[in-house]
């Protein structure tokens, strides 16, 4: 692992992905290293032990990526329960209908089971 100037010579920012997520400043980059000449000094711990130190850091950054998509998913799930309490279609509420109810049910299943799943992941790690 190794922390070196965005401008060094040999470090090429061949292009930005485009992502639905936007809590990241500068957001997911491919970058290119080609002739990048790295010093003592920009290593970050030991040679060879990049890998375990991510792991570190991106173990706990995926169970905070499953806990704000989980999040926005009730957000979603919330707006559309409030519309479909509102909305007429067919000479009635559109959450009478069966179709939607099942759509309904099948969301809070998914839901529940994804926070199941987070917290148990939480608690592992």
């Amino acid at each position: 692992m190794f922390l070196v100037d965005a401008e060094a010579e040999g470090l090429d920012v061949t292009r930005h992905i485009r992502t639905t997520d936007r809590s990241m400043i500068g957001g997911h980059c491919v970058v290119a290293l080609d002739g990048l000449r790295v010093t003592q000094d920009d290593v970050l711990g030991e040679v060879d032990e990049g890998f375990r130190y991510a792991q570190v850091r991106l173990g706990p950054a995926r169970m905070t990526h499953c806990m704000r998509w989980l999040g926005a998913a009730q957000r979603a799930h919330d707006v559309a329960l409030a519309w479909v309490g509102e909305r007429q279609a067919f000479g009635g509420l559109v959450s009478d209908l069966g179709m939607v109810q099942q759509m309904i049910a099948d969301s809070e299943i998914d839901l529940a089971a994804s926070r199941a799943l987070i917290l148990r992941a939480c608690w592992e790690a």
